[in-house]
């Protein structure tokens, strides 16, 4: 197993559904409104997911991870992190525990899908040791 995360000014615990309200009010000022996930389909991910967890720092809640996972392997369905602390290690904090988790549970590998100018989420994810696979995505939107 890879060592588990040490405890610093940053505690992981597991999300409940007591937060997120405030899990939603750190997506609204993560992402860009296209990108922006309302509290409801937050509240769907959270019920659909196999890890969910939160990051306080300083005693409030600053990030977010929603996962998914198999008997082999976890997808990264969404991370975010508040601006105001985006730069102290929450992010990667969350990844670390994340990676920790899963491995504990068995998986062989863990996927994320992000964009490929989002510069800031391709270095955390480089940082914490994922690779581009090559692969690209096209997404279709019917509007109605």
């Amino acid at each position: 197993l890879p060592e588990k995360p040490k405890q610093s000014e940053i505690h992981i615990r597991a999300m409940s559904l007591d937060d997120l309200d405030l899990v939603t009010k750190v997506d609204q000022s993560a992402f860009s409104p296209i990108w922006q996930i309302s509290a409801e389909y937050l509240r769907i991910a959270y019920n659909h997911a196999n890890l969910a967890t939160v990051a306080e720092y300083e005693g409030k809640v600053t990030g977010f991870q929603i996962s998914t996972a198999s008997s082999t392997g976890g997808h990264l369905a969404r991370l975010a992190v508040s601006p105001a602390v985006q730069g102290k290690g929450i992010g990667y904090a969350l990844l670390q525990d994340l990676i920790y988790q899963l491995k504990r549970r068995g998986a062989e590998s863990i996927t994320v899908n992000t964009q490929e100018n989002n510069y800031a989420s391709l270095a955390l994810y480089k940082k914490a040791g994922f690779s581009f696979t090559g692969e690209k995505y096209p997404v279709y939107r019917l509007s109605l």
